[in-house]
């Protein structure tokens, strides 16, 4: 649908709400999975202010420990199709965002890093060396 500019990010996030809000662990991971295979099948195609609330949504999953994996593989997303210094478009992450997705990534989450089981702390790490390869 959103290839196909016939939705946009908005009406994703109406409908997973429930699942989005939920207070089950595996729902609101399965919430924020959701997202992110949005950001990833996006690839370029959304709004600005939809990238901007998906960076400041999945930014603040970081932090949500049922969540962090696939928030870090949707802020991975986002900076490798959205940000300026990958693409050029004019959906693109901005700098703040990506400061901002940055500055969560190593305060927040890589001191816990290692106390995440593999999948979660892989995402995490990549989302990290990503960072370091090119900010």
């Amino acid at each position: 649908l959103i290839k196909r500019r016939e939705g946009n990010v908005l009406h994703i996030v109406q409908a997973l709400q429930d699942w989005l809000i939920s207070e089950g662990e595996s729902r609101r991971a399965l919430g924020t999975r959701l997202l992110t295979d949005v950001v990833s099948a996006g690839n370029g195609v959304l709004a600005p202010g939809d990238v901007h609330h998906l960076a400041h949504f999945l930014t603040a999953r970081l932090m949500d420990w049922p969540c962090v994996e696939q928030a870090a593989l949707g802020c991975t997303a986002l900076l490798l199709h959205y940000s300026s210094h990958h693409q050029a478009s004019n959906s693109t992450l901005t700098e703040s965002d990506a400061l901002t997705i940055l500055r969560t990534a190593a305060t927040g989450m890589a001191p816990q890093v290692q106390a995440l089981a593999q999948p979660q702390r892989s995402a995490c790490l990549g989302l990290l060396l990503l960072a370091i390869q090119h900010w």
